[in-house]
């Protein structure tokens, strides 16, 4: 590397921060299924930070809207062992030191940050992870590497390159169930048929609102087989100013580890609730309009409340 290259290009020394410890559910012959993955999130003053300061207020609507995030970098991809020697990979995912405090005293950021990285992780290496993940009591897995990157990535280049490999829908969707189940029970016939193959990751928040209020609201009660305790589901459905369309599921019932997943122009809601059943199948479909695929999904604690944002 001349002198010229090496002017162009920043080495970042990472602070170990924490750990997220999960596993492939979908990879290829030199990432098998079940491989144990860890992921570093760890911090550099180098790396770049979103302008102003961090207000929740502020910032977790610009979360729902797709405006603002963390920028990160992913770091060539490591080989370890666990404790039982079994093989493992390791990611450095590196992110502004300032933006670590921020993460450090705001769990919903947290949680948020944590599936950007491991969204990251999937888009870079061509991975599905399981969002059963856990946080080891460790402050990185092995020794954080010094990773180079150039000044172009590093100003925004690498993001916006992330950005495009997020439109690469082929990534985006682990077929968990049968692709055409058994439906029981009425289903709301909210808008026609039609899109393609995606899977949006779930980000949970402890407080969201969307003002003013939604536009069409149904509730649905599914019955549930073998007399098992029916969940109850309001669905309500918004076109947003900007264009996109947002879809709403409330339920007391409902929790952080419910699944999704969007076939043919169709979002389902899979219930993850062994106390209560959503049908046979246990999943509720709801068709977007035309041309509409989700992008990012997001649950409310507070609210016990499913928002899916989509767009064309």
């Amino acid at each position: 590397m001349d002198a010229m290259d090496q002017e162009k290009s920043v080495v970042l020394d990472p602070t170990g921060g924490f750990v997220i410890k999960t596993r492939i559910v979908e990879g290829d012959a030199k990432r098998p299924y079940a491989t144990k993955v860890f992921l570093n999130v760890c911090h550099d003053l180098q790396v770049p930070r979103p302008p102003g300061e961090f207000v929740p207020e502020q910032v977790f609507p610009l979360i729902v809207k797709n405006e603002w995030e963390i920028p990160l970098i992913v770091s060539p991809e490591k080989t370890d062992k666990d404790k039982k020697g079994v093989p493992s990979l390791v990611y450095d995912c590196c992110i502004n030191t300032d933006c670590f405090s921020w993460v450090q005293v705001n769990n919903d950021l947290k949680l948020i940050l944590i599936e950007w990285c491991i969204e990251s992780v999937e888009l870079m290496y061509g991975l599905v992870l399981d969002r059963s993940y856990s946080v080891p009591k460790m402050l990185s897995k092995g020794e954080l590497l010094k990773t180079e990157v150039s000044e172009e990535d590093l100003k925004g280049g690498l993001h916006k390159k992330m950005q495009e490999l997020k439109q690469n829908e082929v990534l985006g969707l682990l077929d968990e169930l049968e692709p055409e189940p058994e439906a029981h029970g009425e289903l709301p016939d909210l808008m026609n048929i039609d899109g393609k193959k995606s899977r949006p990751l779930i980000e949970e928040v402890g407080e969201m609102s969307l003002e003013p209020k939604v536009e069409k609201t149904k509730r649905v009660e599914v019955k549930a087989a073998g007399g098992a305790q029916a969940m109850e589901v309001a669905v309500s459905s918004k076109k947003l100013d900007d264009g996109d369309f947002v879809l709403t599921f409330t339920s007391p019932q409902l929790s952080p580890e419910v699944d999704t997943d969007f076939h043919d122009g169709t979002f389902a809601l899979i219930n993850k609730n062994p106390a209560v059943k959503l049908g046979k199948n246990n999943r509720l479909e709801i068709p977007l309009p035309a041309g509409f695929s989700p992008y990012r999904v997001f649950f409310s604690t507070s609210e016990s409340a499913l928002y899916v944002f989509a767009r064309r």
